[in-house]
């Protein structure tokens, strides 16, 4: 089995693994009609203590994990993408590995869908809460929960917009290596905002270390 890892937003039911009578079909890109993926793995529902604020219904990511349905769409790259629709792909990164939470990467950069690959061009807010509201996901169609709240996100001044959630946000290094950051889950004006790759291993109990 192969799978990848998205926004819960993007599914049927928010922080929850979708009924099996309403599994949706997942596929690239929108409007398509070829079945990519179908079958939530990982979609957990908020917690409350552990660190959570009180009052509040918490998860550390937006993440759900999902089964590809044809195996043979699985790469485990990213893809360097520029331009505008349709971009130009210059070459694919593979991570090696993805530490819970690091300070001062060296430059950041980010992978949508609809804007393709950019980089970071100001500092980068590291771990605080997160406070969702309607507003801030309207474009996805969905409500948030007035008590949410998501763990230790990060942020920066980086150009994204709707269609980009779920896209990965990944780190250079001098050594020469690409490390998984986290993954994007909302945009705030010119702030892009996504959940660590320590919070993806929390929420969906998986293993992101390197790909053999």
């Amino acid at each position: 089995m192969e799978y990848f890892v998205t926004n819960s937003h993007c599914s049927f039911k928010m922080w929850g693994v979708d009924p099996d009578s309403v599994h949706l079909r997942w596929h690239s890109p929108s409007g398509a009609t070829d079945s990519m993926a179908s079958g939530e793995v990982a979609d957990p529902a908020p917690f409350s203590g552990s660190g959570c604020p009180s009052g509040k219904a918490c998860r550390w990511t937006d993440a759900v994990l999902v089964r590809y349905t044809d195996t043979s769409a699985w790469i485990g790259k990213v893809a360097l993408a520029f331009g505008s629709s349709p971009f130009t792909i210059t070459g694919y990164l593979t991570y090696h590995e993805a530490p819970w939470y690091v300070e001062g990467w060296p430059a950041l950069a980010k992978t949508g869908r609809s804007t393709g690959s950019r980089w970071v061009t100001s500092a980068v807010n590291y771990c605080y809460n997160f406070y969702p509201d309607s507003a801030t996901y309207q474009s996805a169609g969905v409500t948030i929960r007035s008590n949410w709240a998501m763990l230790c996100q990060n942020s920066a001044a980086l150009v994204s917009s709707s269609g980009d959630s779920g896209g990965p946000v990944y780190a250079y290094q001098p050594d020469g290596l690409t490390y998984l950051d986290g993954i994007l889950h909302a945009s705030s004006g010119a702030t892009t905002i996504w959940s660590t790759a320590g919070g993806l291993l929390w929420d969906l109990d998986i293993n992101l270390r390197p790909y053999p």
